[in-house]
């Protein structure tokens, strides 16, 4: 009998089952595209964030502010991880030495421009100098704009040296020599007349070198004027007497006082006639005596008493004037105006006039006389003011001449040489 074998029953069904085929594995698609797009953002940030340290180095450039230090610093750190540290080491070392020659750039240029601006303060006394000063400091190159603005305008509003009229004449008054040597002088021009409003801008100082010096100062002084010669015409007539002349005496007394000792006076008391109380002197006592003497007493004859006053001053040397006291009129004055202003002004005499305010008092005819002659009427409204007129007298029988101070400390310039800018041939030298 023959026996089968038998089969599992599992395994008949494992032969003969088809087998199932193998997938393929998933992709996770969303996990990829938010890593792509990280990547990318990362990538942006990186780029975005390089751009401003680039930008945050070249603006540190110009502002070393904390902001811009940080941001260069941090690019430097960046920069490091892909260049290495001995390229950054060199581009450092390259920064810091332009930084430091900037910083000493600048330094040198605030430094001179201080000591510019020193220099011109210095001697902001001579023009001249002080005008090639600013032009050299205007010439510095990167000079700030408002400070320029500022010299500039400093530069436009330098004084200019005067024009002076032709045949002028420099005279020397005294002159002293050391460190602080000085100079007094009188200028005229081709007519005689003293030239007034000179300034530091008109002259130039110079070594006998010819090397100009900057340190001098020039001030404007009154000197009394030399030769001068002055009859003093008293109206005596009956309306002055009372207040009014003792106070007219009482001005005259100062004003002899006052009168230096190269002016000679003649004192003449009139009235209906010419009383001369003095002849021509310089003797202050005589002529205060003489002052007191006067009585007033009758008319008022001003034309006669002028024509005697020129006839006594016409042969006299220097600069010649008449000083009329009265508070009156006179009718053959205002007939003889201009035959006397004639006379006056053919012999070069001046009248000035110091009139008391009275009903009686010719005042435009008075004013006229002294106008043609090139003097000034001095009106008194009471016997109070002829003190104050008098003191007006006295500064017109003076003229301006100019005191020169030269600075010498180190005594380098004892010698010196000063002459006008537009007037080069008028020099004055100063020696030991």
């Amino acid at each position: 009998m023959t026996i089968q074998s038998r089969t599992p029953y599992r395994s008949l069904i494992a032969k003969t089952s088809p087998r199932p085929t193998a997938q393929p594995p998933r992709i996770p698609w969303p996990i990829v595209c938010l890593s792509l797009a990280s990547t990318v953002l990362t990538l942006l940030s990186i780029l975005v964030w390089l751009q401003f340290l680039h930008h945050s180095v070249a603006k540190c450039l110009t502002q070393q502010d904390e902001r811009s230090r940080v941001a260069t610093e941090s690019y430097r750190g960046v920069i490091s991880g892909f260049l290495g540290n001995e390229l950054l080491d060199a581009a450092t070392s390259s920064n810091s030495e332009k930084d430091r020659l900037d910083t000493v750039a600048k330094e040198s240029q605030r430094h001179a421009l201080m000591m510019a601006n020193q220099g011109i303060a210095l001697v902001s006394h001579n023009p001249r100098v002080t005008e090639r000063l600013i032009q050299s400091t205007l010439s510095v190159k990167g000079i700030d704009s408002a400070e320029a603005a500022k010299l500039d305008e400093r530069l436009r509003s330098l004084p200019k040296p005067t024009l002076l009229n032709p045949n002028g004449k420099l005279k020397k008054l005294s002159a002293t020599a050391g460190a602080i040597s000085t100079l007094q002088f009188e200028l005229t021009d081709g007519a005689e007349e003293f030239v007034e409003g000179l300034s530091a801008s008109d002259i130039e100082i110079c070594d006998l070198a010819g090397n100009e010096y900057p340190h001098f100062a020039l001030e404007t002084v009154s000197s009394p004027m030399a030769d001068l010669s002055i009859v003093v015409l008293i109206d005596q007539s009956t309306s002055m007497d009372g207040e009014r002349i003792i106070r007219l005496k009482a001005g005259l007394e100062k004003f002899v006082a006052n009168c230096s000792p190269s002016t000679r006076l003649q004192i003449v008391a009139f009235d209906s006639k010419t009383h001369p109380l003095t002849t021509y002197t310089n003797d202050h006592r005589i002529l205060q005596e003489a002052i007191l003497k006067v009585v007033p007493n009758g008319a008022t004859e001003i034309a006669n008493a002028i024509t005697f006053a020129i006839s006594e001053l016409k042969s006299k040397p220097g600069f010649r004037t008449i000083l009329l006291c009265t508070d009156g009129q006179d009718a053959k004055l205002t007939q003889q105006l201009a035959a006397i202003t004639s006379e006056c002004g053919s012999h070069q005499i001046r009248v000035n006039v110091l009139a008391m305010e009275d009903a009686s008092l010719d005042q435009s005819t008075l004013s006229e006389l002294a106008r043609s002659t090139g003097g000034q009427l001095c009106l008194a409204n009471n016997p109070l003011e002829i003190n104050v007129q008098i003191g007006r007298l006295i500064e017109s029988y003076s003229h301006s001449s100019y005191r020169l101070s030269v600075f010498n400390p180190n005594r380098i310039l004892d010698a010196f040489r000063m002459r006008l800018i537009k007037s080069p041939e008028l020099v004055i030298e100063v020696r030991p």
